[in-house]
């Protein structure tokens, strides 16, 4: 699942590859015993010319199945000149089990004594209220012990949401399925999760 970044207007780097390509490139290698080690040695073959992966800057949450692994889930943030691995213990929600992206970095490019801060600029309120919400619902229910579903997943979609999602995407990797949800697209408010929800197999996606 990929977001927008924060790199901003700037120089086109040379030998650019789309992270579409990139993405599904990783996931035909690579399969469900992927880890951050081997995600990191398929990107750098794709390095541009100003040593950055995603030029235009992209925060890439990726998932697989979990077999007691200790990062089935982490996050890729990176810019025109780098990028950085991020797992669920670098920062909150501190919980081996959660980790959350929304679209400004939070190790790559950023500053801890400047938190509003990504890539040395201001991150908007958006991105921060999203992460936000989404951090300390995860936390109460982290001390609540709670066990999360489908449902809750939904919920956090929900309330991380305010007019502009045009799609939403639910991921069960154990079970490989994938629950997405689309707004009409109109020119109005966008409310994807909060829409009908289709199911469709990880393995349809990639059949001829």
């Amino acid at each position: 699942m990929e977001n927008a970044g924060a790199s901003g207007p700037g120089p086109v780097p040379e030998g650019v590859v789309p992270c579409s390509w990139i993405q599904r490139f990783i996931l035909e290698k690579l399969g469900g015993e992927a880890s951050p080690e081997s995600v990191r040695r398929h990107l750098e073959p794709f390095t541009c010319s100003t040593k950055g992966i995603t030029a235009a800057g992209s925060i890439i949450l990726w998932a697989f199945p979990y077999r007691g692994q200790p990062a089935p889930a982490f996050v890729y943030e990176g810019g025109r000149t780098g990028f950085a691995l991020r797992e669920p213990p670098d920062v909150r929600p501190f919980n081996p089990n959660n980790i959350l992206a929304s679209n400004h970095h939070l190790v790559y490019g950023f500053d801890p004594s400047r938190p509003g801060y990504s890539l040395g600029k201001p991150v908007s309120f958006s991105s921060r209220w999203r992460y936000e919400t989404g951090m300390n619902t995860l936390e109460a229910w982290s001390r609540q012990g709670k066990l999360l579903g489908l449902a809750d997943a939904k919920r956090l979609l929900q309330q991380a949401a305010h007019g502009t999602t045009e799609y939403s995407v639910i991921f069960l990797a154990n079970e490989r399925r994938i629950f997405i949800a689309v707004d009409d697209l109109k020119t109005d408010l966008w409310d994807a999760p909060y829409l009908k929800w289709a199911d469709f197999r990880f393995d349809a996606l990639f059949e001829r």
